[in-house]
């Protein structure tokens, strides 16, 4: 089945937001290893690297469905932040945007009656799921530390263990 003109398009313009979201994160990742928070910006780094692939599985979609892909200008991101608490606060903000976006995709797909790309969408709402909880987990460790640069070298250090500790201290319970 052929994607109509509007989800074509819709779909297209939700790669430019992956690829934007993977441009903030490393904006921030850069920002923050600047700062010497190598843990940090490693988490931000591996979040970058995952909306990176959540463009292209967009354009995997759109190539399996005969869809020309338009790819987008992506607006340079802000470059530094004043805090860390701040740069994680704009991570979950643009998640929330995100998810938003996502939501109103679907729900677009569900009116046009494309089965094919409403299913596609349904891995994203639950990615969508896992991503502001993971960054709204971190963001309370982060306000455990208060304004202890001890607390924040701690959270600091145990992500530096990789995606799976970060999972475990930010995301898991």
């Amino acid at each position: 089945m052929a994607l109509s003109k509007k989800i074509h398009d819709a779909l297209n313009e939700q790669i430019a937001r992956e690829f934007q979201a993977h441009f903030i994160y490393r904006a921030i990742a850069m920002d923050l290893y600047e700062k010497g928070y190598d843990g940090f910006a490693g988490w931000m780094d591996q979040h970058s690297k995952e909306e990176y692939g959540h463009a292209e599985r967009i354009i995997h979609f759109l190539r399996e469905n005969e869809a020309r892909v338009t790819l987008p200008a992506v607006p340079k991101p802000q470059d530094t932040w004043p805090t860390v608490k701040g740069a994680v606060e704009a991570a979950l903000q643009h998640e929330k945007k995100l998810t938003a976006d996502i939501h109103g995709l679907h729900r677009l797909a569900d009116e046009d009656g494309d089965l094919a790309t409403v299913s596609m969408l349904d891995w994203f709402v639950s990615e969508q799921v896992e991503e502001e909880h993971v960054v709204n987990r971190l963001l309370k460790r982060i306000a455990l530390a208060g304004d202890s640069p001890i607390g924040l070298v701690v959270i600091d250090n145990e992500l530096k263990g990789g995606a799976d500790a970060a999972a475990g201290s930010a995301g898991g319970e």
